[in-house]
């Protein structure tokens, strides 16, 4: 099964800054997605606008098909590109989303 996160969102409500590398305990709120999910799932496909930001992390960074387009073509993307017939989808800017509900959910 795939993990899907999205990550191209405006941020229009955060007032432009880049949710995903705000922190929460000592690492970005993506950083904590992927270490959270990491175990849980085959494979992590993070959808993002500028995948450069993203390029060190340990996923599967790609570029959202049509930029500005909202979640839906964010989910889009991510279904391309996942190697998966399953797929769980998450957001980036939900940094308490409970692992063990995580893997109860996927399973």
């Amino acid at each position: 099964m795939t993990c899907i996160i999205l990550s191209g969102g405006s941020s229009r409500r955060a007032g432009g800054l880049n949710k995903a590398f705000l922190t929460i305990e000592g690492e970005t709120f993506i950083e904590r997605k992927i270490r959270q999910f990491t175990p849980l799932f085959d494979e992590l496909v993070v959808v993002v606008r500028e995948p450069e930001p993203y390029r060190h992390l340990p996923a599967l960074i790609v570029a959202d098909q049509v930029p500005g387009q909202g979640p839906l073509m964010g989910l889009c993307t991510g279904l391309k590109k996942s190697s998966s017939d399953i797929n769980f989808v998450t957001t980036v800017d939900s940094p308490y989303m409970n692992p063990e509900l995580t893997a109860a959910l996927a399973n």
